[in-house]
Order: structure tokens, then C-alpha cells, then sequence
């Protein structure tokens, strides 16, 4: 019977049932363009923000890598990004240290497990920190298996 579907299988129940509305008026249909404006403005400017904010963080990786490639050693290119006290890029950065193991030494891993200690602590907003908190976990593991 049509009235026992479900309602997201039943057509009937969730289709219009009046004629087509006349067209808004032009002055409604301004002010939805002003609010699209709006809305798509605030959108720039936030896409903006996201853009600088990564532009610093691959600006930093890059020094980190730089650091790295001069000096090869990691426990000063771990020194470096610890110094660096930037807990995103640390997160971004600590599992693929950790996965140079022809590099990786105790002293580096013992330099890297304070600041992933620290992500563990971190206030941030709840989304953040769980990927935060991720991050730390499976870098602190690594090193347990690894040492």
C-alpha cells in the first residue's frame, strides 16, 4: 500500500502537490544575489586564510628538509623542528622521520618523544586534536618498536 513505503521510496509522499510557484520578485531576487556575494566573499577570504596557513607550514617542512639535506643528520634536523615549536608541522613531519631508519638513531628518537609527549596534551579544538593525538601515538609506538 502507498501509504507504508518508507517515506524516501515513496514518490508521492515527498512530492510537490501545488503548481509551480510564479516567479519572486525582483527585489527578493536582489537581495539573494547580495547574499550570494556574501556568502561567496566570506568563502574567499577563508580559502585565503587556508592558504597562508599551509603556505607557512610547507615553508617550514622546507627548511626542515633543508636542514636535513645539509647537515644529514637527524638528530639535528629533529633538534631543529623540535626548536621549531610548531605542533602542526611537527605532526606532519614526525612519522617520516621516523621512517629514515638508515638515519635514525636513539638520541634522535629520544629529542622527537618530549614534543609527541607534548601533542598528547595539546588544548585545541576537538577535530584537531584527534588527529593530533593519532599522529603522536603511532609516532611514540614507532619508536617503542624501533628502540
Amino acid at each position: 500500500s502507498p501509504g507504508s513505503a518508507p517515506v524516501g521510496l515513496d514518490f508521492d509522499s515527498f512530492a510537490s502537490r501545488g503548481p509551480i510557484p510564479p516567479a519572486e520578485d525582483p527585489s527578493r531576487e536582489r537581495r539573494d544575489h547580495a547574499n550570494d556575494r556574501r556568502v561567496c566573499q566570506e568563502l574567499l577570504q577563508k580559502h585565503e586564510v587556508m592558504r597562508e596557513i599551509l603556505s607557512g607550514r610547507l615553508e617550514k617542512a622546507k627548511a626542515v628538509k633543508e636542514c636535513f639535506e645539509k647537515q644529514r643528520c637527524l638528530r639535528r634536523t629533529v633538534d631543529y623542528l623540535v626548536r621549531m615549536n610548531d605542533p602542526s608541522v611537527l605532526v606532519d613531519l614526525c612519522l617520516p622521520l621516523l621512517r629514515a631508519r638508515e638515519h635514525l638513531k636513539l638520541d634522535a628518537a629520544c629529542e622527537m618523544v618530549p614534543a609527541l609527549c607534548g601533542l598528547l596534551g595539546e588544548n585545541m579544538d576537538v577535530s584537531g586534536r584527534e588527529r593530533w593525538v593519532c599522529h603522536a601515538l603511532e609516532a611514540l609506538s614507532r619508536v617503542n618498536d624501533l628502540f
